[in-house]
């Protein structure tokens, strides 16, 4: 209160309190909400920053092995389309979560539940090619990223970093895209969102600002 100003002790209490609960509220409203993040990490989403998804090699997890050759890379980025259905078996695991990832670095299959979804939330900058897994009826779909972005500034760091960054301007505005001469995915949060919402199994999603790598 400014100096000068005669008021009673108890109208300085209520102009105080009339304050204190105005600020309350908006505090509350302008909050953005905790989310569950896929069973892993907890975390608020903000919808100006970049997530990275990654499988998360959840415990009795089935992993896919390919009963044909192929390049795993340029699958994975969408430069080679295998003829469907892709054949693959089952090589380790018991589980088949929505998310399974096969026998090498990069690639991973999504349950019919999630292409379903996927499709229905028109997110960008994904492919998809149906897949048989040997000995199994469930229908699952290899999953490609062809969505890009520029490449990493890594800057001086050596040894472990947090955190990645990249030239905004150079991404091309897709919801799942990966960093030139990367295998990492990286969405928007409104994919991020689409996935903590639907509480997919065995994939993390976590900011890229505080990822170590």
């Amino acid at each position: 209160i400014a100096a000068g100003n005669s008021r009673c002790p108890c109208q300085l209490q209520l102009i105080y309190e009339i304050c204190l609960s105005s600020l309350h509220s908006t505090s509350r409203s302008a909050a953005v909400p905790e989310l569950w993040t896929l069973g892993v990490i907890r975390s608020s989403l903000i919808m100006d920053t970049f997530y990275r998804l990654n499988l998360a090699n959840i415990r009795g997890g089935v992993r896919l092995k390919a009963l044909v050759n192929y390049d795993d890379q340029a699958l994975k980025r969408g430069d080679f389309r295998p003829r469907e259905p892709f054949p693959t078996k089952k090589d380790e695991g018991r589980n088949l979560y929505e998310f399974v990832g096969y026998q090498d670095p990069f690639n991973f299959a999504i349950s019919d539940m999630v292409y379903q979804r996927l499709a229905k939330a028109e997110l960008t900058g994904w492919n998809s090619y149906q897949i048989s897994i040997e000995g199994k009826q469930d229908e699952y779909h290899g999953f490609q990223v062809f969505g890009k972005a520029g490449e990493l500034d890594r800057g001086k760091e050596t040894g472990f970093v947090i955190g990645f960054n990249f030239d905004q301007s150079t991404w091309d505005g897709s919801d799942f895209f990966m960093p030139a001469k990367t295998m990492l995915i990286f969405c928007t949060a409104k994919a991020a969102q689409f996935l903590v919402k639907n509480k997919f199994r065995n994939i993390e999603v976590k900011d890229i600002k505080s990822v170590e790598h």
